[in-house]
């Protein structure tokens, strides 16, 4: 039962987190080449319960101090709960 974590907890291991390893490495390696003066945003997608907020969670807490890592959950928005989410509905999201 440890080895089961609520996905408020930002500190999870590569167990709790059903082994991303792969996952985790490509989105570190996004972020790092932000260093090179490009601009990097992601839109992660799942059906629920998959585990995008907890791999979201674990690439902010393991990036913190080095990016800005921001979690919009787009399933709260108006667009979203009235089945219109677009293309133009998540950029006017993210920019405002």
């Amino acid at each position: 039962m440890n080895e089961i974590a609520s996905i408020t907890n930002t500190n999870l291991t590569e167990t709790q987190l059903y082994s991303r390893i792969d996952e985790i490495s490509l989105l570190s390696n996004l972020l790092k080449s932000t260093e090179f003066n490009s601009s990097l945003t992601i839109l992660l997608t799942g059906i629920r319960g998959v585990g995008k907020t907890a791999l979201i969670k674990k690439i902010k807490n393991k990036f913190d101090n080095e990016y800005l890592v921001v979690d919009i959950d787009l399933s709260r928005t108006n667009a979203y709960q009235q089945k219109n989410l677009t293309r133009g509905s998540i950029i006017k999201i993210i920019l405002l």
